[in-house]
């Protein structure tokens, strides 16, 4: 019996609290009372807050039609800068669940499985495929990231890693929740992984690189850099396709904007610290 407590008692000392989570839900019909999760927040253990919601109207257009739905993809991002900021709902139709904890894991990787796993309204349809391609999240590579920046050089980068990734800036477009990765004195930086099919990949390029722009505009940013990830262990055919969608979106990308795309985290590492300190 002792033995089986002291196996307990060190199950238990291996959770570390990394922070709270909480579902943001939307009822869009108060009257019918009917709930969908439409996104999730995270509350680091220093308070810092990172989220994300639903982009897209997919299955919701199903339920409410197109219009209604795109409405609900609104309030959704609405919802999100709120959260970001620690502020109340922003209307009836959100509710902002109560926390609970999430152990050892970074907020940013818990924000992803979280999201996979309560959100399910963002999922467009549910795939069958025995040769679907191995993803690697940016935020699971801004998370692999930031260990290797601080076991280079943790001066320095804590000079550059906010203390959330994701921030909320005033535009002419009104209030928008962009993720800027690396803030180092008068700076921003993107950080994507490329490892998602090509036209997801160049979707989610050209959003972050209008996240930069925006934030740029917002608080005068002088010096911008975009630094892409290329999966590593892609069969050639698949990773040809990968960099046709990364020269599609880097041929536009303003050449005030330094890019760099490596498939190797430590050369990205040394590519950031080069780009953070020029003068």
């Amino acid at each position: 019996m002792i033995t089986d407590l002291n196996a307990t008692l060190s199950t238990l000392s291996n959770f570390r609290e990394t922070g709270l989570a909480f579902n943001i839900r939307c009822t869009p019909d108060i009257f019918t009372g009917e709930s969908l999760n439409i996104g999730i927040c995270i509350v680091g253990s220093d308070g810092a807050r990172t989220g994300r919601v639903i982009t897209e109207t997919g299955r919701l257009a199903c339920l409410y039609g197109e219009e209604s739905a795109g409405g609900i993809v609104q309030l959704a991002q609405i919802a999100l800068c709120e959260a970001l900021k620690g502020k109340p709902s922003p209307s009836p139709n959100i509710v902002f669940d109560e926390p609970t904890p999430i152990y050892n894991q970074s907020p940013l990787e818990a924000l992803d499985d979280l999201f996979a796993s309560q959100v399910t309204i963002a999922i467009p349809m549910r795939l069958i495929a025995p040769t679907r391609l191995p993803a690697t999240p940016t935020n699971r590579v801004i998370a692999k990231l930031y260990n290797l920046m601080r076991q280079s050089d943790s001066d320095a980068a804590n000079q550059i890693i906010p203390s959330s990734p994701q921030t909320v800036v005033n535009t002419r477009k009104g209030t928008r929740a962009v993720q800027i990765a690396l803030q180092p004195a008068h700076g921003g930086g993107i950080v994507q992984s490329a490892a998602y099919r090509p036209q997801t990949l160049r979707s989610h390029l050209l959003n972050a690189l209008l996240d930069l722009e925006w934030a740029a505009e917002a608080r005068d940013l002088k010096r911008l850099g975009f630094f892409i990830v290329r999966p590593g262990n892609w069969p050639d055919i698949k990773q040809l396709e990968v960099d046709r969608a990364i020269d599609d979106v880097v041929d536009r990308i303003p050449t005030r904007i330094r890019v760099e795309v490596e498939s190797d985290l430590n050369l990205i590492t040394d590519h950031i610290f080069d780009w953070a300190q020029a003068a």
